[in-house]
């Protein structure tokens, strides 16, 4: 029998211990369920909420969400890989997590190529964005909603005040062979680790630092074990709601319409979040003991020439059209009001 995580009046089933979709109790019901490997706190943790308030208040009890976030159904490449197979609904996270599934999006982890979370605003809210989610409908999922998390900080055990304190430093990154690449390129010890291992990696010493925005160093309280941040907000972190095109089609027309009214309602409320929420998160950041500072400008030209290589292995592997009309975008989006 054909899996579904979506049905109308059908019976229930079971995915991976948790109940799927498939279970409706009444004519005209869904269910639909979204996996996410972040906690209640952080942003993606938002959007899905904001997602499930929406459409379940909107469609009046006729749609029902069911949230399932901390990998309570695995981590995000078993998530990832369900939502491309169907099997799942939704998934919360990162656009960086999905670059070895749909190598396009490799593009937004081009370092130090955004200005700022406005700029990044402003790109994703262009006509770049169906062009980036047609690559992905082609591999089985859509992007519904997209906000942002912050700008990814470096918070180490050491005070980092130049290109020379980085070396060797192991910096904890995501399985992203980009991101693996830029800190190399920038002479740290790039070290691959599931975000769930971080904090005891960070307390044993396995690890020296991380590369994380603000929202994710509070919720994993990573304060308790570093002491210094440096602003070098090399890249934004997106926060993304990504839903199966399998799932998506399977829906009826109305019910189509209602989950993309309700993907704009929850970027909108996601980035009223992570607008208003940021100083305080700083803050808490502050409160407990942590020194944030700036690189100098010299250490800033000198990161942003280091990361070139990686950024071009980016542009060898989407291609010249599609690295030609993302930079155009980008460029077109620089200085836009």
């Amino acid at each position: 029998m054909k899996k579904h995580v979506i049905a109308k009046v059908c019976a229930a089933a079971i995915l991976a211990g948790f109940i799927s979709t498939q279970a409706a109790s009444a004519e005209d019901k869904y269910e639909l369920s979204i996996g996410l490997n972040s906690v209640e706190g952080d942003i993606p943790y938002y959007m899905a909420d904001f997602f499930k308030q929406a459409i379940e208040e909107k469609s009046k009890g006729a749609v029902v969400v069911h949230m399932y976030p901390g990998g309570q159904m695995g981590g995000d490449n078993e998530l990832i890989e369900n939502v491309m197979a169907g099997t799942l609904d939704f998934y919360s996270g990162n656009i960086s997590n999905t670059v070895q599934y749909v190598p396009p999006a490799a593009v937004m982890d081009s370092h130090y190529s955004f200005d700022d979370l406005k700029h990044f605003r402003r790109l994703i809210d262009s006509d770049f964005f169906n062009i980036l989610n047609d690559e992905f409908i082609k591999a089985g999922m859509r992007i519904t909603s997209v906000a942002e998390v912050g700008m990814r900080e470096l918070m180490s055990n050491k005070d980092i005040k130049s290109v020379e304190d980085m070396k060797g430093l192991k910096v904890r990154v995501m399985q992203n062979k980009y991101h693996i690449e830029a800190w190399k390129n920038m002479g740290a010890a790039p070290t691959p680790m599931d975000w769930g291992e971080v904090y005891v990696g960070l307390q044993q010493k396995m690890i020296d630092a991380v590369e994380n925005p603000y929202f994710f160093i509070c919720s994993s309280k990573l304060y308790e074990v570093q002491d210094h941040i440096l602003e070098t907000e090399h890249l934004p972190q997106p926060a993304a709601l990504f839903m199966s095109e399998e799932s998506f089609q399977n829906l009826p027309e109305d019910v189509q319409k209602l989950v993309l009214e309700c993907g704009e309602i929850a970027k909108v409320k996601t980035r009223e979040v992570s607008d208003t929420m940021l100083a305080d998160r700083i803050q808490e950041i502050k409160d407990h003991g942590v020194t944030i500072t700036k690189p100098s400008d010299e250490m800033l030209n000198q990161l942003r020439e280091m990361v070139k290589p990686s950024n071009e292995l980016i542009h060898q592997d989407v291609g010249d059209e599609f690295y030609a009309t993302f930079s155009n975008y980008l460029e077109q989006t620089r200085n836009a009001k």
